[in-house]
Protein backbone atom coordinates (compact mmCIF):
# COMPACT_ATOMS: atom_id res chain seq x y z
CA UNK A 1 0.00 0.00 0.00
CA UNK A 2 1.15 3.32 -0.78
CA UNK A 3 1.93 5.82 1.50
CA UNK A 4 0.34 9.37 1.00
CA UNK A 5 2.13 12.05 2.98
CA UNK A 6 0.55 14.95 1.77
CA UNK A 7 -1.76 16.43 -0.39
CA UNK A 8 -2.03 19.65 -2.51
CA UNK A 9 -4.74 21.23 -4.82
CA UNK A 10 -3.64 23.53 -7.85
CA UNK A 11 -6.66 25.05 -10.19
CA UNK A 12 -6.05 26.50 -13.61
CA UNK A 13 -9.03 28.64 -14.24
CA UNK A 14 -8.94 30.49 -18.42
CA UNK A 15 -11.77 33.31 -19.03
CA UNK A 16 -11.88 35.43 -22.57
CA UNK A 17 -10.44 38.97 -22.08
CA UNK A 18 -11.64 39.88 -25.52
CA UNK A 19 -15.18 38.90 -27.26
CA UNK A 20 -18.94 39.31 -26.75
CA UNK A 21 -19.15 37.35 -22.92
CA UNK A 22 -15.23 39.41 -22.08
CA UNK A 23 -16.81 41.64 -19.40
CA UNK A 24 -19.24 38.86 -17.74
CA UNK A 25 -16.07 36.55 -17.58
CA UNK A 26 -14.32 39.27 -15.84
CA UNK A 27 -16.51 39.60 -13.15
CA UNK A 28 -16.70 36.57 -12.67
CA UNK A 29 -13.06 36.64 -11.83
CA UNK A 30 -13.58 39.44 -9.79
CA UNK A 31 -16.19 37.27 -7.79
CA UNK A 32 -13.71 34.53 -7.51
CA UNK A 33 -10.82 36.45 -6.35
CA UNK A 34 -12.95 38.47 -3.50
CA UNK A 35 -14.02 34.49 -2.69
CA UNK A 36 -10.65 33.59 -2.43
CA UNK A 37 -10.25 36.06 0.26
CA UNK A 38 -13.56 35.51 2.25
CA UNK A 39 -13.55 31.52 2.22
CA UNK A 40 -9.81 31.00 2.45
CA UNK A 41 -8.76 34.15 4.20
CA UNK A 42 -6.48 35.25 1.29
CA UNK A 43 -6.06 39.08 2.40
CA UNK A 44 -2.52 39.74 1.95
CA UNK A 45 0.41 40.31 -1.14
CA UNK A 46 2.66 37.75 -1.82
CA UNK A 47 6.14 38.57 -0.66
CA UNK A 48 8.54 38.89 -2.99
CA UNK A 49 6.28 39.31 -5.94
CA UNK A 50 6.11 43.34 -5.55
CA UNK A 51 2.64 42.75 -6.91
CA UNK A 52 -0.53 44.44 -5.60
CA UNK A 53 -3.33 42.08 -3.66
CA UNK A 54 -6.08 43.80 -5.49
CA UNK A 55 -6.89 43.50 -9.30
CA UNK A 56 -6.61 46.20 -11.17
CA UNK A 57 -10.25 48.15 -12.08
CA UNK A 58 -10.30 47.01 -15.37
CA UNK A 59 -8.91 44.16 -16.68
CA UNK A 60 -9.06 45.43 -20.54
CA UNK A 61 -6.54 48.46 -19.70
CA UNK A 62 -4.30 45.99 -18.51
CA UNK A 63 -4.82 43.84 -22.33
CA UNK A 64 -4.60 46.99 -24.33
CA UNK A 65 -1.23 48.47 -22.64
CA UNK A 66 0.69 45.15 -22.33
CA UNK A 67 -0.92 42.85 -25.00
CA UNK A 68 1.17 40.21 -24.19
CA UNK A 69 1.35 38.21 -20.86
CA UNK A 70 1.55 40.24 -18.07
CA UNK A 71 0.56 39.36 -13.97
CA UNK A 72 -2.14 41.80 -12.21
CA UNK A 73 -1.99 40.58 -8.85
CA UNK A 74 -0.98 37.88 -6.14
CA UNK A 75 -2.73 37.26 -2.52
CA UNK A 76 -2.29 34.70 -0.41
CA UNK A 77 -2.92 33.61 3.15
CA UNK A 78 -0.55 34.98 5.89
CA UNK A 79 0.37 31.58 7.39
CA UNK A 80 -1.28 28.71 5.46
CA UNK A 81 0.20 27.30 2.19
CA UNK A 82 -3.00 29.43 -0.02
CA UNK A 83 -2.09 31.72 -2.55
CA UNK A 84 -3.78 33.34 -5.75
CA UNK A 85 -2.16 34.86 -8.92
CA UNK A 86 -4.34 36.50 -11.74
CA UNK A 87 -2.85 36.89 -14.82
CA UNK A 88 -3.63 37.80 -18.60
CA UNK A 89 -1.80 36.02 -21.44
CA UNK A 90 -2.78 37.30 -24.62
CA UNK A 91 -6.49 37.41 -25.19
CA UNK A 92 -7.27 35.17 -21.90
CA UNK A 93 -7.41 35.96 -18.63
CA UNK A 94 -6.12 33.28 -15.71
CA UNK A 95 -6.91 32.67 -12.30
CA UNK A 96 -4.53 30.07 -10.68
CA UNK A 97 -4.88 28.57 -7.20
CA UNK A 98 -2.56 26.83 -4.71
CA UNK A 99 -3.72 24.98 -1.37
CA UNK A 100 -1.55 23.21 0.79
CA UNK A 101 -1.81 21.42 3.91
CA UNK A 102 -0.48 23.79 6.50
CA UNK A 103 3.33 22.44 7.84
CA UNK A 104 3.03 20.01 10.43
CA UNK A 105 -0.60 18.84 9.82
CA UNK A 106 -1.33 15.48 10.98
CA UNK A 107 -1.73 13.03 7.78
CA UNK A 108 -5.78 11.56 8.35
CA UNK A 109 -6.57 8.29 7.54
CA UNK A 110 -7.48 8.37 5.06
CA UNK A 111 -6.71 11.64 3.72
CA UNK A 112 -9.78 13.73 2.28
CA UNK A 113 -7.96 17.25 1.85
CA UNK A 114 -8.70 16.84 -1.50
CA UNK A 115 -12.31 16.17 -1.02
CA UNK A 116 -13.02 19.07 0.71
CA UNK A 117 -10.83 21.72 -0.92
CA UNK A 118 -12.35 20.67 -4.06
CA UNK A 119 -15.90 20.71 -2.83
CA UNK A 120 -15.06 24.37 -1.29
CA UNK A 121 -13.89 25.65 -4.36
CA UNK A 122 -16.80 24.07 -6.59
CA UNK A 123 -19.12 26.35 -4.35
CA UNK A 124 -17.20 28.96 -5.37
CA UNK A 125 -16.72 28.67 -8.85
CA UNK A 126 -19.20 26.34 -10.78
CA UNK A 127 -21.92 28.98 -11.11
CA UNK A 128 -19.42 31.10 -13.06
CA UNK A 129 -18.85 27.99 -15.42
CA UNK A 130 -20.51 29.39 -18.31
CA UNK A 131 -18.47 32.49 -18.41
CA UNK A 132 -14.71 30.24 -18.35
CA UNK A 133 -13.18 28.67 -21.29
CA UNK A 134 -11.78 26.19 -19.53
CA UNK A 135 -10.77 24.70 -16.06
CA UNK A 136 -8.28 22.39 -14.67
CA UNK A 137 -7.74 21.15 -11.15
CA UNK A 138 -4.51 18.98 -10.01
CA UNK A 139 -4.68 17.10 -7.15
CA UNK A 140 -1.21 16.32 -6.27
CA UNK A 141 -0.41 13.14 -4.23
CA UNK A 142 3.25 13.56 -2.12
CA UNK A 143 4.24 10.14 -1.58
CA UNK A 144 6.48 8.88 1.63
CA UNK A 145 8.66 5.92 -0.57
CA UNK A 146 9.47 6.20 -4.21
CA UNK A 147 10.36 6.04 -7.06
CA UNK A 148 7.32 7.03 -8.91
CA UNK A 149 6.15 5.44 -12.10
CA UNK A 150 3.09 5.76 -14.10
CA UNK A 151 1.84 2.69 -12.46
CA UNK A 152 -1.91 2.22 -13.64
CA UNK A 153 -2.22 0.06 -9.84
CA UNK A 154 -0.54 3.35 -7.82
CA UNK A 155 -3.79 5.28 -10.17
CA UNK A 156 -5.99 2.81 -8.50
CA UNK A 157 -5.12 3.42 -5.36
CA UNK A 158 -5.22 7.32 -5.62
CA UNK A 159 -8.39 7.77 -7.13
CA UNK A 160 -10.16 6.71 -3.90
CA UNK A 161 -9.20 9.69 -2.05
CA UNK A 162 -10.64 11.95 -5.11
CA UNK A 163 -13.89 13.23 -5.29
CA UNK A 164 -17.04 11.48 -6.21
CA UNK A 165 -17.21 13.68 -9.32
CA UNK A 166 -13.76 13.12 -10.50
CA UNK A 167 -14.38 10.03 -11.47
CA UNK A 168 -14.58 8.55 -15.30
CA UNK A 169 -12.39 6.37 -17.95
CA UNK A 170 -9.20 7.65 -17.13
CA UNK A 171 -6.43 8.15 -19.54
CA UNK A 172 -3.51 6.26 -18.96
CA UNK A 173 -0.43 7.28 -16.80
CA UNK A 174 2.88 9.86 -18.08
CA UNK A 175 5.91 9.68 -16.21
CA UNK A 176 7.45 12.94 -16.65
CA UNK A 177 11.13 13.13 -17.03
CA UNK A 178 11.26 15.57 -13.56
CA UNK A 179 10.04 12.33 -12.01
CA UNK A 180 6.65 12.56 -11.42
CA UNK A 181 3.69 10.62 -13.15
CA UNK A 182 0.35 12.03 -13.77
CA UNK A 183 -3.42 10.55 -14.98
CA UNK A 184 -6.01 12.91 -16.49
CA UNK A 185 -9.57 11.28 -14.31
CA UNK A 186 -11.52 11.31 -17.46
CA UNK A 187 -11.02 10.93 -20.61
CA UNK A 188 -14.43 12.10 -22.34
CA UNK A 189 -16.55 14.35 -23.23
CA UNK A 190 -14.14 15.78 -26.11
CA UNK A 191 -15.73 19.27 -25.52
CA UNK A 192 -14.93 19.24 -21.63
CA UNK A 193 -14.51 22.25 -20.19
CA UNK A 194 -13.29 21.02 -16.51
CA UNK A 195 -10.19 18.86 -16.77
CA UNK A 196 -8.72 17.12 -13.30
CA UNK A 197 -5.08 15.64 -13.27
CA UNK A 198 -3.12 13.33 -10.58
CA UNK A 199 -0.07 13.89 -10.14
CA UNK A 200 1.95 11.70 -7.68
CA UNK A 201 5.51 12.87 -6.58
CA UNK A 202 8.08 12.27 -3.76
CA UNK A 203 9.77 14.88 -2.28
CA UNK A 204 12.48 14.40 -4.86
CA UNK A 205 10.55 15.87 -7.29
CA UNK A 206 9.45 18.97 -5.63
CA UNK A 207 11.03 21.55 -7.58
CA UNK A 208 10.74 20.42 -10.98
CA UNK A 209 6.72 19.59 -10.69
CA UNK A 210 6.60 23.05 -8.60
CA UNK A 211 8.24 24.93 -11.54
CA UNK A 212 6.11 22.72 -13.89
CA UNK A 213 2.45 23.51 -12.56
CA UNK A 214 2.80 26.17 -10.44
CA UNK A 215 5.51 28.66 -10.01
CA UNK A 216 9.31 28.31 -11.24
CA UNK A 217 11.50 29.58 -8.73
CA UNK A 218 9.04 31.81 -7.05
CA UNK A 219 8.05 33.66 -10.14
CA UNK A 220 4.48 34.75 -10.79
CA UNK A 221 5.00 33.58 -15.22
CA UNK A 222 2.96 31.36 -16.36
CA UNK A 223 4.12 27.97 -15.81
CA UNK A 224 4.56 25.70 -18.95
CA UNK A 225 1.96 23.41 -17.82
CA UNK A 226 -0.60 25.87 -17.30
CA UNK A 227 -0.19 27.42 -20.72
CA UNK A 228 -0.33 23.86 -22.10
CA UNK A 229 -3.58 23.89 -20.16
CA UNK A 230 -4.66 27.22 -21.84
CA UNK A 231 -4.14 26.56 -25.50
CA UNK A 232 -6.18 22.98 -24.70
CA UNK A 233 -9.10 24.72 -23.23
CA UNK A 234 -8.82 27.24 -26.09
CA UNK A 235 -8.92 24.16 -28.45
CA UNK A 236 -12.14 21.96 -26.42
CA UNK A 237 -14.03 25.52 -26.01
CA UNK A 238 -13.85 26.09 -30.05
CA UNK A 239 -15.40 22.31 -30.61
CA UNK A 240 -17.89 23.03 -28.19
CA UNK A 241 -19.37 26.31 -29.96
CA UNK A 242 -18.89 24.86 -33.17
CA UNK A 243 -21.21 21.36 -32.20
CA UNK A 244 -23.52 23.91 -30.26
CA UNK A 245 -23.84 26.97 -33.32
CA UNK A 246 -22.79 24.79 -36.66
CA UNK A 247 -25.54 25.27 -39.56
CA UNK A 248 -23.55 24.34 -42.32
CA UNK A 249 -25.06 21.35 -43.39
CA UNK A 250 -28.78 22.91 -42.78
CA UNK A 251 -27.29 25.79 -44.95
CA UNK A 252 -25.45 23.48 -47.51
CA UNK A 253 -29.02 21.52 -48.18
CA UNK A 254 -30.96 24.85 -48.89
CA UNK A 255 -28.12 25.79 -51.11
CA UNK A 256 -28.30 23.15 -53.43
CA UNK A 257 -32.18 22.72 -53.04
CA UNK A 258 -32.50 25.95 -54.21
CA UNK A 259 -30.07 25.73 -56.95
CA UNK A 260 -31.41 22.54 -58.24
CA UNK A 261 -35.17 24.67 -58.56
CA UNK A 262 -34.00 27.12 -60.22
CA UNK A 263 -31.99 24.95 -62.67
CA UNK A 264 -35.20 23.01 -63.12
CA UNK A 265 -37.26 26.08 -63.78
CA UNK A 266 -34.59 27.18 -66.83
CA UNK A 267 -34.70 24.11 -68.55
CA UNK A 268 -38.72 23.91 -68.68
CA UNK A 269 -39.81 23.91 -72.15
CA UNK A 270 -41.19 27.87 -72.73
CA UNK A 271 -39.47 28.68 -69.62
CA UNK A 272 -39.41 32.33 -69.27
CA UNK A 273 -38.48 33.17 -65.42
CA UNK A 274 -41.69 35.05 -63.57
CA UNK A 275 -42.00 35.95 -60.33
CA UNK A 276 -41.96 32.41 -58.90
CA UNK A 277 -38.22 31.84 -60.40
CA UNK A 278 -37.19 35.72 -59.16
CA UNK A 279 -38.72 34.87 -55.54
CA UNK A 280 -36.87 31.55 -55.94
CA UNK A 281 -33.48 33.59 -57.21
CA UNK A 282 -33.93 36.15 -54.31
CA UNK A 283 -33.94 33.67 -51.73
CA UNK A 284 -30.82 32.00 -52.94
CA UNK A 285 -28.98 35.24 -52.74
CA UNK A 286 -30.29 35.83 -49.18
CA UNK A 287 -28.85 31.82 -48.33
CA UNK A 288 -25.56 32.49 -50.35
CA UNK A 289 -24.64 35.72 -48.56
CA UNK A 290 -25.75 33.56 -44.93
CA UNK A 291 -22.90 30.82 -46.66
CA UNK A 292 -19.92 33.19 -47.62
CA UNK A 293 -19.76 34.73 -43.85
CA UNK A 294 -20.59 30.86 -42.40
CA UNK A 295 -17.54 30.02 -44.76
CA UNK A 296 -15.47 32.97 -43.05
CA UNK A 297 -15.96 31.90 -39.70
CA UNK A 298 -15.05 28.45 -40.38
CA UNK A 299 -12.30 30.04 -41.79
CA UNK A 300 -11.54 32.02 -38.35
CA UNK A 301 -12.35 29.00 -36.63
CA UNK A 302 -9.57 26.60 -38.46
CA UNK A 303 -6.93 29.22 -38.00
CA UNK A 304 -7.76 29.39 -34.19
CA UNK A 305 -7.74 25.63 -33.98
CA UNK A 306 -4.19 25.28 -35.76
CA UNK A 307 -2.68 28.19 -33.58
CA UNK A 308 -3.82 26.37 -30.62
CA UNK A 309 -2.68 22.57 -31.82
CA UNK A 310 0.87 24.65 -32.75
CA UNK A 311 1.21 26.55 -29.16
CA UNK A 312 0.49 23.35 -27.47
CA UNK A 313 3.59 21.64 -29.18
CA UNK A 314 5.47 24.83 -27.48
CA UNK A 315 4.52 24.95 -24.29
CA UNK A 316 6.59 22.18 -23.36
CA UNK A 317 8.65 19.32 -24.45
CA UNK A 318 6.66 16.57 -25.13
CA UNK A 319 8.75 13.74 -25.80
CA UNK A 320 8.37 10.67 -23.94
CA UNK A 321 5.11 12.36 -22.90
CA UNK A 322 2.79 11.24 -26.00
CA UNK A 323 2.07 7.90 -24.79
CA UNK A 324 -1.22 5.54 -26.10
CA UNK A 325 -4.20 7.27 -24.18
CA UNK A 326 -2.29 9.45 -22.44
CA UNK A 327 -3.90 12.87 -21.76
CA UNK A 328 -1.19 15.14 -24.32
CA UNK A 329 -2.04 12.55 -27.18
CA UNK A 330 -5.92 13.17 -26.40
CA UNK A 331 -5.16 16.81 -27.27
CA UNK A 332 -2.87 16.22 -30.22
CA UNK A 333 -5.65 13.72 -30.79
CA UNK A 334 -8.32 16.04 -31.08
CA UNK A 335 -6.70 18.78 -32.74
CA UNK A 336 -5.75 16.70 -35.53
CA UNK A 337 -9.62 15.49 -36.11
CA UNK A 338 -11.13 19.47 -35.79
CA UNK A 339 -8.79 20.38 -38.84
CA UNK A 340 -9.44 17.19 -40.72
CA UNK A 341 -13.31 17.79 -40.20
CA UNK A 342 -13.17 21.56 -40.62
CA UNK A 343 -11.14 21.18 -44.24
CA UNK A 344 -13.91 18.90 -44.98
CA UNK A 345 -16.83 21.33 -43.87
CA UNK A 346 -15.21 24.42 -45.65
CA UNK A 347 -14.80 21.97 -48.65
CA UNK A 348 -18.24 21.34 -48.63
CA UNK A 349 -19.85 24.19 -47.87
CA UNK A 350 -17.24 25.99 -51.19
CA UNK A 351 -18.34 23.65 -53.63
CA UNK A 352 -21.82 24.52 -52.63
CA UNK A 353 -21.75 28.09 -52.92
CA UNK A 354 -19.69 27.58 -56.08
CA UNK A 355 -22.63 25.62 -57.61
CA UNK A 356 -25.36 28.05 -55.83
CA UNK A 357 -23.45 31.18 -57.84
CA UNK A 358 -23.70 29.40 -61.01
CA UNK A 359 -27.59 28.90 -60.54
CA UNK A 360 -27.89 32.82 -59.24
CA UNK A 361 -28.81 35.26 -62.20
CA UNK A 362 -25.71 38.14 -62.67
CA UNK A 363 -26.60 41.55 -61.38
CA UNK A 364 -25.13 44.09 -64.28
CA UNK A 365 -25.69 47.75 -65.36
CA UNK A 366 -25.58 46.72 -68.83
CA UNK A 367 -27.51 43.48 -70.22
CA UNK A 368 -24.91 40.86 -71.13
CA UNK A 369 -25.62 37.52 -73.07
CA UNK A 370 -24.80 34.30 -71.40
CA UNK A 371 -21.70 33.38 -73.30
CA UNK A 372 -20.59 37.23 -72.54
CA UNK A 373 -21.21 37.17 -68.92
CA UNK A 374 -19.79 33.68 -68.56
CA UNK A 375 -16.63 34.69 -70.18
CA UNK A 376 -16.26 37.88 -68.36
CA UNK A 377 -16.88 36.87 -64.90
CA UNK A 378 -14.29 33.52 -65.31
CA UNK A 379 -11.79 35.96 -66.94
CA UNK A 380 -12.29 38.40 -63.69
CA UNK A 381 -12.18 35.28 -61.22
CA UNK A 382 -9.19 33.68 -62.44
CA UNK A 383 -6.94 37.31 -63.06
CA UNK A 384 -7.85 38.15 -59.07
CA UNK A 385 -6.92 34.25 -58.00
CA UNK A 386 -3.72 35.26 -59.59
CA UNK A 387 -3.16 38.50 -57.22
CA UNK A 388 -0.89 38.78 -54.67
CA UNK A 389 -0.59 42.04 -52.49
CA UNK A 390 3.06 42.14 -51.07
CA UNK A 391 3.17 43.99 -47.31
CA UNK A 392 6.95 45.25 -47.15
CA UNK A 393 9.00 47.52 -45.92
CA UNK A 394 12.51 49.73 -46.70
CA UNK A 395 14.67 46.52 -47.88
CA UNK A 396 14.36 46.91 -51.30
CA UNK A 397 16.18 43.87 -52.08
CA UNK A 398 13.92 41.56 -50.22
CA UNK A 399 11.00 43.10 -51.84
CA UNK A 400 12.31 42.49 -55.59
CA UNK A 401 13.24 38.79 -55.07
CA UNK A 402 10.43 38.28 -53.35
CA UNK A 403 8.22 39.83 -56.86
CA UNK A 404 10.86 37.58 -58.66
CA UNK A 405 9.51 34.01 -56.65
CA UNK A 406 6.03 35.21 -57.07
CA UNK A 407 6.10 35.63 -60.49
CA UNK A 408 8.11 32.31 -61.34
CA UNK A 409 5.28 30.45 -59.96
CA UNK A 410 2.14 32.49 -62.29
CA UNK A 411 1.47 34.65 -59.79
CA UNK A 412 1.05 38.39 -60.26
CA UNK A 413 2.60 40.63 -57.56
CA UNK A 414 0.78 43.66 -57.47
CA UNK A 415 2.84 46.62 -57.72
CA UNK A 416 2.81 50.02 -55.66
CA UNK A 417 2.92 52.62 -58.99
CA UNK A 418 0.04 50.57 -60.92
CA UNK A 419 -1.53 50.35 -57.70
CA UNK A 420 -1.39 54.14 -57.13
CA UNK A 421 -2.61 55.03 -60.14
CA UNK A 422 -6.03 52.86 -60.53
CA UNK A 423 -7.99 55.17 -58.37
CA UNK A 424 -7.82 57.38 -61.11
CA UNK A 425 -6.69 60.38 -58.56
CA UNK A 426 -3.08 61.92 -59.30
CA UNK A 427 -2.57 62.30 -55.40
CA UNK A 428 -4.36 59.29 -53.22
CA UNK A 429 -4.64 58.47 -49.88
CA UNK A 430 -1.74 55.63 -48.88
CA UNK A 431 -4.89 54.06 -47.25
CA UNK A 432 -6.75 54.15 -50.37
CA UNK A 433 -4.14 52.58 -52.26
CA UNK A 434 -3.97 49.77 -49.63
CA UNK A 435 -7.20 49.12 -49.34
CA UNK A 436 -7.47 48.82 -52.94
CA UNK A 437 -5.07 46.64 -53.34
CA UNK A 438 -5.74 44.75 -50.49
CA UNK A 439 -9.71 44.29 -52.63
CA UNK A 440 -7.66 43.44 -55.52
CA UNK A 441 -5.55 40.25 -54.17
CA UNK A 442 -6.47 36.50 -54.03
CA UNK A 443 -3.63 36.13 -51.00
CA UNK A 444 -1.45 38.93 -49.00
CA UNK A 445 2.19 37.64 -48.58
CA UNK A 446 3.88 40.10 -45.30
CA UNK A 447 7.37 40.13 -45.67
CA UNK A 448 8.62 41.00 -42.01
CA UNK A 449 12.37 42.36 -42.40
CA UNK A 450 14.60 43.44 -39.41
CA UNK A 451 14.51 47.13 -40.43
CA UNK A 452 14.25 49.11 -37.79
CA UNK A 453 16.11 49.09 -33.72
CA UNK A 454 13.65 49.68 -31.38
CA UNK A 455 12.91 49.62 -27.58
CA UNK A 456 10.96 50.29 -24.46
CA UNK A 457 11.44 53.16 -22.09
CA UNK A 458 12.82 51.87 -19.12
CA UNK A 459 10.01 54.05 -17.11
CA UNK A 460 7.39 51.43 -19.18
CA UNK A 461 8.96 48.53 -17.96
CA UNK A 462 10.88 46.80 -15.20
CA UNK A 463 11.64 43.64 -17.75
CA UNK A 464 15.56 44.53 -18.85
CA UNK A 465 14.77 42.29 -22.01
CA UNK A 466 12.36 44.97 -23.06
CA UNK A 467 14.47 47.91 -22.77
CA UNK A 468 17.01 46.75 -24.52
CA UNK A 469 17.54 47.21 -28.45
CA UNK A 470 16.20 45.10 -30.82
CA UNK A 471 15.42 44.52 -33.98
CA UNK A 472 11.77 44.80 -35.36
CA UNK A 473 9.70 45.52 -39.32
CA UNK A 474 8.59 48.72 -40.51
CA UNK A 475 5.64 50.69 -38.67
CA UNK A 476 3.43 50.02 -41.84
CA UNK A 477 4.30 46.24 -42.39
CA UNK A 478 2.70 46.05 -38.80
CA UNK A 479 -0.28 48.16 -39.54
CA UNK A 480 -0.68 46.59 -43.62
CA UNK A 481 0.08 43.31 -41.27
CA UNK A 482 -3.30 44.13 -39.67
CA UNK A 483 -5.21 45.48 -42.53
CA UNK A 484 -4.65 41.98 -44.25
CA UNK A 485 -6.01 39.90 -41.39
CA UNK A 486 -9.18 41.74 -41.49
CA UNK A 487 -9.83 41.15 -44.79
CA UNK A 488 -7.98 38.00 -45.52
CA UNK A 489 -7.44 36.43 -42.48
CA UNK A 490 -7.21 32.36 -43.76
CA UNK A 491 -4.87 34.61 -47.14
CA UNK A 492 -2.26 35.72 -45.48
CA UNK A 493 0.91 34.32 -45.24
CA UNK A 494 3.56 35.96 -42.42
CA UNK A 495 7.53 35.61 -43.74
CA UNK A 496 10.15 36.26 -41.52
CA UNK A 497 13.36 36.98 -41.84
CA UNK A 498 16.22 37.42 -39.41
CA UNK A 499 16.34 38.08 -35.74
CA UNK A 500 13.57 40.18 -34.62
CA UNK A 501 11.67 41.61 -31.46
CA UNK A 502 8.48 39.32 -30.47
CA UNK A 503 5.22 41.31 -30.85
CA UNK A 504 2.54 40.43 -28.65
CA UNK A 505 -0.32 40.98 -30.54
CA UNK A 506 0.86 38.31 -33.01
CA UNK A 507 2.59 36.36 -31.09
CA UNK A 508 1.15 32.66 -31.95
CA UNK A 509 0.19 33.11 -35.38
CA UNK A 510 1.95 30.51 -37.58
CA UNK A 511 5.27 32.17 -39.37
CA UNK A 512 7.96 30.81 -42.42
CA UNK A 513 11.08 31.77 -41.72
CA UNK A 514 12.51 32.67 -44.73
CA UNK A 515 15.69 31.05 -45.54
CA UNK A 516 16.88 29.39 -49.25
CA UNK A 517 16.07 25.53 -48.24
CA UNK A 518 13.29 23.98 -50.70
CA UNK A 519 10.99 23.44 -48.48
CA UNK A 520 11.06 27.25 -47.30
CA UNK A 521 9.26 27.56 -50.59
CA UNK A 522 7.38 24.56 -50.44
CA UNK A 523 5.62 26.17 -47.45
CA UNK A 524 5.08 29.35 -49.22
CA UNK A 525 3.49 27.83 -51.98
CA UNK A 526 1.36 25.56 -50.07
CA UNK A 527 0.24 28.80 -47.86
CA UNK A 528 -0.75 30.32 -51.55
CA UNK A 529 -2.56 27.23 -52.91
CA UNK A 530 -4.65 27.05 -49.03
CA UNK A 531 -5.52 30.74 -49.86
CA UNK A 532 -6.76 29.90 -53.31
CA UNK A 533 -3.68 30.88 -55.90
CA UNK A 534 -3.04 28.81 -59.14
CA UNK A 535 0.09 28.14 -58.16
CA UNK A 536 2.20 26.87 -61.29
CA UNK A 537 5.08 24.37 -59.81
CA UNK A 538 5.96 23.01 -63.21
CA UNK A 539 9.77 22.93 -63.83
CA UNK A 540 12.23 23.81 -61.55
CA UNK A 541 12.22 27.43 -62.80
CA UNK A 542 10.54 28.28 -59.51
CA UNK A 543 13.08 26.44 -56.69
CA UNK A 544 16.08 29.04 -58.20
CA UNK A 545 14.14 32.38 -58.79
CA UNK A 546 14.33 34.84 -55.98
CA UNK A 547 17.20 35.12 -54.40
CA UNK A 548 16.54 34.09 -50.88
CA UNK A 549 20.47 33.31 -49.89
CA UNK A 550 21.55 37.20 -50.70
CA UNK A 551 18.75 38.52 -48.52
CA UNK A 552 21.41 40.39 -46.24
CA UNK A 553 18.86 41.18 -43.62
CA UNK A 554 19.19 37.60 -42.12
CA UNK A 555 22.30 38.81 -40.59
CA UNK A 556 21.53 42.24 -39.87
CA UNK A 557 22.03 42.78 -35.60
CA UNK A 558 21.06 45.18 -32.96
CA UNK A 559 22.85 47.62 -31.77
CA UNK A 560 25.16 46.00 -28.10
CA UNK A 561 23.58 47.54 -25.66
CA UNK A 562 25.92 48.34 -22.40
CA UNK A 563 25.88 45.63 -19.76
CA UNK A 564 21.97 46.54 -17.47
CA UNK A 565 22.71 47.32 -13.54
CA UNK A 566 21.92 44.79 -10.90
CA UNK A 567 19.00 44.88 -9.41
CA UNK A 568 18.20 45.62 -6.05
CA UNK A 569 14.79 43.90 -6.09
CA UNK A 570 14.96 40.64 -3.43
CA UNK A 571 13.99 37.52 -5.27
CA UNK A 572 10.97 35.49 -3.89
CA UNK A 573 11.08 33.15 -1.91
CA UNK A 574 9.42 29.42 -1.72
CA UNK A 575 7.68 27.00 0.17
CA UNK A 576 6.46 23.45 0.05
CA UNK A 577 6.06 21.38 -3.20
CA UNK A 578 4.40 24.25 -5.48
CA UNK A 579 6.83 27.01 -4.47
CA UNK A 580 5.15 30.41 -3.30
CA UNK A 581 4.41 32.62 -6.60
Amino acid sequence: MTRVVGQEFVVHLFAPSEGPHAAEAAHALRTVWQECRRQFNMNEPVPGTWLPDVPPTEFEESVETDGGERTLAAQRHHTLGLQAVLRVHHDVLNLSVWCAAPPGTEAPEPWTWWRDLDRRWSRIVDRHAPYFLGEARLYFARLGDGPVSADPALYTELKGLLPDTAHGLSSAGVASPGGFALWETALEPDDRALRRFVVALTSEADEAASAWAWSDRGGTELPSLARYLLHAAKLRYQLLVWQRDSRARTLRATLESLSAGIRERRAAPGAKGGPATAQWAEQLAEHLADARILRSELDTLRRTVDIASVNLGRSFDLTGMLVPRGPFTDDRALARSMLERLDDELGYLSAAIDKAEQSAPAKRETPMSADDTSTADTSDRADRARNVFVVHGRDEFARREMFAFLRSIGLNPLEWPALRARGGNASPYLSEVIRGGLASAQAVVVLMTPDDIVRLHPDLSKRTAETLPSMQARPNVLIELGMALMTHPTGTLLLKLGEQRTISDIDGLNYIDLDDYQSCRQNIVSGLRAAGCPVDTMGTDWLSQGDFKGMVARMRRREEPPAPARSSRPAATSTSTAQSA
